[in-house]
């Protein structure tokens, strides 16, 4: 014997729903001698006894809930929506509870024909600890599915009241033949919010019914605050006399005796998820209130029309009844779904829910510049090291420095410039292929390193809401207003509505980048980071062609500052005063005995041709390299060969420092001091004022932070720093 015991308190509460779900289930069961099952309620124990005496009922008490998992070889959460949050956490707390008593007997638990009610329940860490432990998670249709898939692998199945409602439907049809019900409408309206502003839309609905043929379905039997029949209760007593109610009576021995009650019904409108199934199957004209997501789901499954509010509904667009081929499926894919749990019970099995550090397909989501990618080699190196399959998503200059950082790295290119938005259009549509790539190369997680959002990173987590996406809380806004931000997205196919992210790791916006990666490593894929700062690998040949190229300048490796004076594509803000570079390059060249090589991208060309002449009219004879995307290699090898990078916040910055060079740069206060050399000699000089951490954001016509700073103090304070340095 195997001893079953469902979890679910909610049987016998009075929502006939829950019952018809029971029927469907213990249909599918029904040969099953071997099974024995155990169901603790506080409602009314009495009508469920009644109704379904295989099942053992017992009192919903802390030793009978306890014993009775003691004694279970499988929990089984049957039905309904568990994963719920806008009628309180009431559930919630009893899931964890069941989990616990579950954990201390080791007793497996299995979901079976259950939805989500909305989206907005996922966010509760204690759901996705219920979920975590779950072996088998089977829902009652597609949504929920795509929903709960970044928690866990949920399968998609069918509600298991399809199973009893096809027999009934077919009795029904034969039992009513005659009945004139064509131009009757059912609503079943049941609401979670206050029901006053309801009242009028409602009244406005009833007035276009034909007299007298318009009933109020109860799908609840109690008298709740926001239930159908307290709505109903305060319609006028003119708009009340058009409509009949019908309640079902609860004590009724059997299921069929239940729906009793509800009338055949031409056209129907619904706020019940089986309410709508129930009229679906007696052929009526359906219209679904897309309340929450359980709702949603419904309308998708049936086919139906779905309205957001009650002021939206148009009862003209209830023109079609639901196919009997669609419904025949539905019960026929809900009696796979328990075979399939059956066997799982028996044995076979079902795949595991993925746990942080099992090796999974990852792809990192990096639309910003070189430099973030560089001070992410840490983070990348742990994932692979952990056993992940990484794929780098970065525009494609970005994407050829992977094979530096790691070569194990894989590589997807986004097509999009987040920072450049010129074709909003354009740009959408290329949003939504990368989406389209994304999904079909079905990764298991998709991981957002950037703290400042993009509307990459949105995209991709609207466009993948079935996938895993670990990020950071609280990460900076977006740049764009509302309005902006739906035309960039406008090309995605329409996706659920589900938090950002599934897993949100908490970092001060104040932390240096790779203190933040180091945290969504461990937190995110329980990855530690072993080596937290940057490091980057250049081939032979790279260093090679760098040493030509240095000779073809008449430069001597190790003898020269590799100088980056000017400001990034991004933000031309960070370039240093021009003041500055001259006074510190000449210190360099004069009282360090250093070359001076001015480098940048070919855009800078002419104010770096500028800036070395000014140096030659003081006698500094510096040389100009500047080069394009194509020229990453070199530019890396360039910097390795440098005994000194001195200059602006950019990524050559970064680069150097991870290839070991000692870094001397001046810093302004746009996102200070999140960007700060990690190198293992650095010096950094900056001037704090009142609005630091604007974000580049500038309020002065120019930066002050940049403007105002001393080149004969910047000089001395990089003398002093190039003293200390070990001999190279």
């Amino acid at each position: 014997m195997t001893v079953v015991h469902i979890g679910h308190a909610f049987y016998g509460a009075g929502n006939i729903g829950d019952d018809l779900m029971l029927a469907g289930f213990l249909a599918c069961v029904e040969s099953r001698a071997d099974l024995v099952f155990t169901c603790c309620t506080s409602h009314d124990i009495e009508s469920q006894r009644r109704r379904f005496p295989r099942i053992e009922w017992l009192p919903y008490t802390s030793e009978q809930r306890r014993a009775a998992i003691a004694n279970a070889d499988v929990w089984l959460g049957l039905g309904g929506s568990p994963f719920q949050s806008d009628d309180g956490d009431w559930f919630t707390h009893h899931l964890i509870e069941e989990m616990a008593l579950c954990a201390e007997r080791e007793v497996p638990m299995d979901f079976l024909g259950v939805g989500v009610n909305d989206a907005d329940a996922l966010r509760d860490v204690r759901l996705r600890h219920v979920l975590a432990r779950a072996r088998v998670l089977l829902t009652r249709d597609a949504r929920s599915a795509r929903l709960l898939r970044p928690c866990a692998p949920a399968v998609a199945g069918a509600d298991l009241a399809h199973v009893f409602l096809e027999d009934w439907a077919r009795d029904r049809a034969n039992a009513h033949e005659g009945d004139a019900h064509e131009g009757r409408i059912g609503f079943c309206l049941n609401f979670h919010e206050d029901l006053s502003p309801l009242v009028a839309p409602f009244e406005a609905l009833l007035e276009r019914c034909p007299q007298p043929e318009a009933v109020g379905l109860v799908g609840e039997v109690r008298v709740l605050p926001q239930g159908e029949r307290a709505l109903y209760g305060l319609l006028s007593s003119e708009r009340a006399s058009r409509l009949r109610v019908c309640v079902p009576d609860y004590a009724a021995p059997t299921c069929e005796a239940l729906l009793a009650a509800w009338p055949r019904c031409g056209f129907a409108l619904s706020s019940r998820y089986h309410a709508a199934l129930v009229q679906a199957w007696s052929g009526a004209c359906v219209g679904v209130l897309g309340i929450n997501d359980k709702l949603r789901g419904a309308a998708e499954e049936l086919g139906v029309p779905l309205f957001e509010r009650l002021d939206d509904v148009d009862l003209s667009c209830l023109v079609a009844a639901v196919s009997p081929e669609r419904l025949l499926a539905r019960a026929v894919v809900a009696r796979q779904m328990v075979a399939r749990w059956l066997e799982a019970v028996d044995g076979g099995g079902m795949r595991a829910v993925p746990r942080q550090g099992v090796p999974q397909r990852v792809v990192v989501i990096c639309p910003d510049a070189l430099g973030d990618l560089v001070l992410r080699q840490p983070l990348l190196t742990a994932l692979v090291e952990k056993g992940h399959a990484v794929t780098v998503a970065a525009r494609s200059h970005v994407a050829a420095l992977t094979s530096y950082i790691d070569p194990r790295l894989d590589v997807l290119t986004i097509p999009v410039n987040p920072y450049h938005i010129v074709q909003p259009l354009e740009h959408a549509q290329a949003l939504a292929e990368l989406v389209a790539d994304l999904e079909a190369c079905d990764f298991e997680v998709v991981m957002f390193p950037a703290y400042t959002r993009t509307v990459v990173d949105e995209a991709v987590a609207r466009g993948l809401p079935w996938v895993r996406r670990v990020g950071f809380s609280g990460a900076g806004a977006l740049p764009f207003t509302n309005q902006e931000l739906e035309t960039l997205l406008s090309a995605l196919p329409e996706t659920v509505d589900v938090a950002r992210l599934t897993v949100e790791v908490p970092v001060s916006q104040a932390w240096p980048e790779t203190r933040k990666y180091a945290a969504l490593a461990e937190l995110g894929f329980d990855a530690p980071v072993a080596q937290p700062r940057p490091r980057l690998t250049l081939p032979k040949e790279t260093t090679a062609l760098a040493r030509q190229v240095l000779a073809d300048l008449g430069l001597t490796s190790k003898r020269y500052a590799a100088v980056f004076p000017l400001g990034t594509a991004n933000v031309s803000l960070k370039a240093v005063p021009r003041g500055v570079t001259v006074t510190v390059t000449t210190a360099l060249a004069r009282d360090v005995g250093l070359e001076v090589l001015l480098m940048g991208e070919e855009a800078e060309r002419a104010e770096l041709e500028v800036l070395r002449d000014t140096l030659g009219s003081t006698g500094v004879a510096a040389r100009v390299w500047v080069g394009g995307v194509q020229d990453l290699g070199t530019l890396l090898g360039l910097l390795a060969e440098a005994r000194l990078y001195f200059g602006a916040d950019t990524g050559p910055m970064h680069m150097a420092a991870a290839l070991g060079v000692p870094v001397a740069a001046v810093f302004g206060g746009g996102t200070w001091p999140r960007f700060v050399p990690q190198a293992e000699h650095a010096c950094v000089v900056v001037r704090p004022i009142e609005c630091f951490g604007c974000g580049w954001s500038c309020p002065y016509p120019r930066p002050r932070c940049l403007d105002e700073l001393d080149p004969a103090q910047v000089a001395d304070d990089v003398r002093r720093f190039c003293a200390g340095l070990p001999a190279g």
